[in-house]
């Protein structure tokens, strides 16, 4: 038995996950690459340079928090 959830909840399996950034943020915001997708994110990072690498911290909806790594 598989305890860390439901393992086709898409979302929850990319926490933890790396990916790059589409672009600068600015604000805090941006897009990020991620297995193959891109997806609006969020970061307490107030910048992050474009095709810097980040790590998925969290899912929200269809917003991703990440941080830069």
């Amino acid at each position: 038995r598989n305890d860390d959830g439901d393992i086709n909840d898409a979302k929850r399996r990319l926490i933890g996950q790396t990916g790059l950034a589409v672009g600068a943020f600015t604000s805090g915001f941006g897009r990020v690459l991620v297995e193959g997708a891109e997806w609006d994110a969020m970061s307490d990072a107030q910048t992050i340079a474009d095709g810097a690498r980040v790590t998925v911290e969290a899912v929200g909806g269809a917003r991703l928090k990440v941080r830069p790594i």
